[in-house]
């Protein structure tokens, strides 16, 4: 049984279920090695062990991605389920089927995502973030303005120092073990995340579904 706590709610933009799968524990039998590379702002990144599965091949922010098939391990057929259960149980309009779920791991708390916003298809497609293991910060940045042309892309108009001078209203929640956080894309036209590092903190896995990603090659 599934039972979580509503305790962020706002329908147009993001949602947090707190406890909402406390009761498992998911892991994958192994992971991709991280990769260095530059984002869209031109900064160096230093990815985390990560893999990603899904319908087929689609365009994703520019790049051809290659996921790899649901059923390649057990359990992800399974989270999808869930992810598709709970979006459709407490989202306000339902009806989501996730296309493509990227799956990582941060082995301890140096492990960390810097300030982005997703690409995500269209307004009203949704990210379904799934926490497990040890807690860490989400640290979510408003800005005044749309900080990016359009949906399907992570970069951003603006510099790092414009964007601090236009920053409205900053939030941190704390995600932990069983704990999902549900956004739009719509909320990325004008936001930041981040989960920084922090001290204390072992093993976390974080399942990251979206929905109607573009396609561009056969089902697999």
């Amino acid at each position: 049984m599934m039972h979580g706590k509503v305790i962020l709610n706002h329908p147009e933009h993001k949602m947090i279920i707190k406890g909402a799968l406390s009761h498992l524990n998911p892991d994958l039998k192994h992971w991709d090695k991280p990769k260095i590379r530059k984002d869209e702002m031109g900064r160096k990144i230093t990815g985390r062990p990560s893999r990603g599965f899904g319908d087929r091949n689609f365009s994703y922010a520019g790049k051809s991605m290659n996921p790899e098939p649901w059923d390649t391990e057990e359990v992800m057929p399974y989270m999808k389920s869930i992810a598709e259960y709970l979006c459709n149980h407490y989202w306000n309009t339902g009806g989501y089927d996730f296309t493509f779920c990227l799956v990582g791991e941060y082995p301890d708390g140096t492990t960390e995502v810097v300030h982005h916003s997703d690409t995500v298809p269209s307004s009203y497609d949704i990210v379904c973030s799934m926490s497990f293991g040890s807690p860490r910060l989400f640290e979510w940045i408003s800005y005044k303005d749309q900080i990016k042309d359009m949906f399907e892309t992570s970069k951003l108009r603006y510099t790092i120092p414009q964007l601090k001078k236009m920053i409205v209203n900053r939030d941190n929640y704390l995600l932990e073990h069983g704990d999902v956080m549900i956004f739009t894309g719509e909320s990325q036209m004008n936001s930041t995340h981040a989960v920084p590092r922090i001290s204390g903190v072992d093993r976390r896995l974080n399942f990251t579904f979206r929905s109607n990603m573009h396609y561009t090659g056969e089902r697999m």
